[in-house]
């Protein structure tokens, strides 16, 4: 009887941790991501070795602007399991709010270490080069993500304003033409392309 108790217990902590889990979500649906924290937190007193959990802990925490705090939650996720792209994409992003472009580049490198195909990835490389004025290392990110989703707008948004850095005007506006002819009403596209229109009209 003690071996059967021992797995009932065992199976009604693990439901448990489960439901603390889906309140969890819920909460942070509603926008609650203080009271969704403590849901995860009591979860992770039961599953300490969730990876899964971390990581949605992590991203309440970003929510909040709790930063730091949340680049300890994809620590966590990692020391469990190394090989979670998804962590290693959300710790780039707690990075890169704090500032710390150089660490952040290193999380999407392993991400991409992982999956290679990794679009968002790409991208996310991309604008923390370019935050560090690497305008031609950021554009050879964008051509990556761009030859997995040629139709990505937002990258090819992306890639016109490095372009525009670099002074290649007429490049940039390619760009916007072709994130346009995708997404007629992508909004941002039409305002770089009609800011940098004016300003090639003045040269």
């Amino acid at each position: 009887m003690g071996f059967f108790n021992t797995i009932k217990k065992f199976f009604n902590t693990k439901k448990k941790a489960k439901s603390w889990i889906i309140k969890g979500i819920a909460l942070e649906k509603l926008g609650k991501h203080e009271e969704a924290i403590k849901y995860y937190d009591k979860a992770l007193e039961i599953c300490p070795n969730y990876a899964e959990l971390w990581k949605l802990k992590g991203i309440a925490l970003e929510k909040l602007g709790r930063y730091r705090e949340a680049s300890e939650c994809y620590n966590k996720a990692l020391e469990i399991n190394p090989n979670y792209a998804k962590s290693w994409k959300l710790k780039g992003i707690a990075l890169e709010k704090v500032g710390r472009y150089e660490e952040a580049i290193k999380c999407y490198d392993k991400a991409l270490e992982i999956n290679p195909n990794n679009t968002l990835a790409w991208k996310l490389k991309g604008i923390a080069l370019e935050k560090l004025e690497k305008y031609e290392e950021a554009i050879i990110c964008y051509d990556k993500a761009l030859e997995i989703n040629p139709n990505y707008t937002k990258v090819l948004r992306f890639k016109g304003n490095a372009l525009e850095k670099l002074g290649r005007y007429e490049e940039a506006i390619k760009c916007y033409d072709k994130a346009l002819k995708i997404n007629p009403k992508y909004f941002l596209a039409k305002i770089d392309k009609k800011r940098l229109e004016k300003i090639m009209s003045n040269k």
